[in-house]
Parts: structure tokens; sequence; C-alpha cells
């Protein structure tokens, strides 16, 4: 059985020539070869199994793709390669965090092979993107909250007060409190909306 293949970009080159190579190949049906991301999904739902090789999606200001998050809701098995024109840190760091398979450029010529790998969630990541990835999670800042504090700091991210953060963590208000203060105190804020702020600044809320 072959195995089936959505392509998403908006240049109808790009999209002849990655087609092109799946056509000379063997093993790969392109189910659906579109321009619109919103018809990318469409053809995914009716085949939950497919590769979906994409352009960059556009990342949103907590630095994740909606659109990678929005595959993998319609389909926990989709694979997804992700061809990017040049390489951008923040395109790549959101890519990772959205569970994409490979990083490659448009004029990879492998692509028929990449697929492949990428359902067997082996990823195929092209070099430049790699040494971006490598270097920006470097000069990443380390996390300086305790698994707690990042408990109480995911329930003051969703609005949660100290009662309910203390009801959802079977703690005391007073212990929640004390670790609301600590988190504050580390990330060098005055109040729980400036933490929620600076911790997705710096990544430590994805």
């Amino acid at each position: 059985m072959n195995l089936p293949v959505i392509v998403i970009h908006a240049d109808d080159a790009v999209r002849a020539r990655v087609v092109e190579q799946f056509d000379a190949s063997s093993g790969v049906d392109v189910i659906a070869s579109v321009r619109h991301l919103e018809a990318g999904l469409t053809a995914l739902d009716a085949q939950p199994n497919a590769v979906v090789l994409v352009e960059q999606p556009q990342v949103d200001a907590r630095g994740r793709a909606p659109f990678l998050d929005a595959v993998h809701q319609i389909s926990a098995n989709a694979s997804v390669v992700m061809m990017i024109e040049s390489v951008e840190p923040q395109a790549v760091l959101a890519a990772m965090r959205s569970g994409v398979t490979s990083i490659l450029r448009v004029d990879y010529t492998g692509y028929s092979s990449a697929v492949h790998l990428a359902a067997e969630h082996v990823a195929v990541i092209d070099p430049g993107a790699l040494r971006v990835l490598l270097v920006t999670l470097s000069d990443l800042p380390k996390n300086p909250l305790s698994s707690r504090e990042r408990d109480v700091l995911s329930c003051l991210a969703v609005g949660l007060s100290n009662a309910e953060t203390a009801t959802k963590l079977f703690v005391s208000r007073e212990t929640v409190k004390s670790h609301v203060a600590h988190v504050l105190r580390k990330l060098e804020v005055q109040d729980r909306f400036a933490a929620v702020d600076k911790a997705v600044k710096i990544g430590l809320l994805t």
C-alpha cells in the first residue's frame, strides 16, 4: 500500500517540483497538493495517516505554530515535514515544539525517502536548521523553578486563584501562597500577571 502524502505550499512551482519527485518514485500517493492550510487540514481529516509536507507556518506570540498543533489534533498518527526557504530560529523552535518530524529545504532532492522515514518517525533535518536549533537551545535560559513551582505557574497562566490552585494541586492555600512568592522572586517580577508574561517570553510556558 502506497504512503499517502499531502503537500501544502503557496508557491505553485515549489509544489510542482516536490510532487514531481514523488511521481518519479514508487510507494507514494500524493492525495492532495494545495496552496492553503485549510485545504490541507481537510485532506488530512479524510486521510489521517498521511505525511504532511508544509511550508513554514506562522508562529504566534507564545512561540508556537497553531497550524502544526491543528494537524496533531486531527491525527496523532500524522507525521509532518516542514519545507523551509531559509532557516529562522523562531520557525524551527515552533516546529520542534509542535512535533514536526523533519525540516528540509524546499530544494531538497530526497523528499520521497524523507517522507517514508517520517512515516516511521525518523527525522531528517537540514544541517543549517540543526545548527540553528542547537545554538538557540543552548542560549535558552535554564528553568529556575522547581517542579511544584512550575505546576503553580501553570495554574496562574490559566487564571486560577490561590484557593483554586490549592484544590487542584491538593495542597494548602498557604503552600500555594509560598510557591507564588518563590515564582515571583525567581522570575524577578512584581505580580502574577508579569510572571506569566515573562514565563511565556522566555519559554517556561509552552
